[in-house]
């Protein structure tokens, strides 16, 4: 059988490709030992004698039996690791009906663009028991510390919700919301992850700003659109009636209960 030359040609290339793999295997192979004799004699130099070895307190932070702190040099006394739980959700599964407005809150996120391209996001929340929205706050940035201030600002100096429902977002799983939901003795409820159901007043909130607001303006600046968004939350609070409310607007039914807890306050006292 004779070759032509590209096939002479090719099969002189891989013949050379084997050698320069055969050299490469021999010399990983007298690289082993060497490599592994370096990470012993560097572990050796590392690891301090019986009477300097780093010794690890237990979780309540006591040393092991028979040791004192006077016989160990502070630099080789370890600490713990201590790792911060996560958040869990506080039901796993319908959360409760609520009874009452202002006992059960929901909390988002929603995100979109002005006209440059320029992306921003909408703080949601919503009130579970009315449908009643006490803020809509829209911002390029907003931190956890942010979403505090801005809660703050909403209750004005009254009470907080019971708790708040949201989902594992960074901001709402931040230490400051944390430290702000201790303060204000609110229970933030975390909904198991890619539950979004466990959330449904706040995602219908949100489709309904989309479809009536986000996807029916265009906002020429951040400006424009808070007093675009501001206006939808006032009417949706106000005007927009709702078929699960008896067909009544949120602020028609906070109105409602305000009325009969004052006549049945009146009926008491008399």
């Amino acid at each position: 059988m004779h070759l032509g030359v590209s096939e002479l040609r090719r099969l002189r290339q891989v013949e050379e490709e084997n050698s320069r793999l055969k050299r490469l295997v021999a010399d990983l192979s007298l690289d082993k030992p060497r490599l592994s004799e370096a990470l012993r004699k560097k572990s050796e130099a590392r690891t301090p004698s019986k009477t300097g070895r780093l010794v690890s307190r237990d979780v309540s932070g006591q040393l092991p039996a028979g040791l004192s702190v006077g016989a160990i040099r502070p630099s080789l006394l370890v600490s713990p690791r201590v790792r911060r739980c996560k958040h869990i959700a506080l039901h796993r599964g319908l959360a409760p009906v609520p009874v009452g407005p202002t006992e059960r809150w929901s909390m988002d996120f929603v995100q979109d663009t002005l006209a440059d391209g320029r992306p921003f996001r909408i703080l949601t929340v919503v009130d579970t028991w009315s449908r009643h929205s006490p803020l809509l706050e829209v911002g390029f940035r907003m931190s956890g510390e942010m979403v505090g201030q801005v809660l703050d600002r909403a209750l004005n100096g009254t009470p907080g919700p019971h708790s708040i429902t949201v989902d594992h977002g960074t901001e709402f799983q931040s230490r400051a919301l944390e430290d702000w939901a201790d303060r204000r003795s609110v229970q933030l409820d975390f909904i198991r992850p890619g539950k979004p159901v466990e959330n449904a007043f706040i995602e219908s909130c949100n489709g309904r700003l989309r479809d009536e607001c986000l996807n029916v303006h265009q906002f020429n600046s951040l400006t424009k659109a808070q007093h675009i968004i501001e206006t939808w939350r006032l009417d949706y609070n106000h005007r927009r009636p709702h078929s699960s409310l008896g067909h009544l607007t949120p602020s028609e039914l906070i109105g409602q209960r305000q009325a009969l807890q004052t006549a049945e306050e009146a009926v008491c006292s008399g």
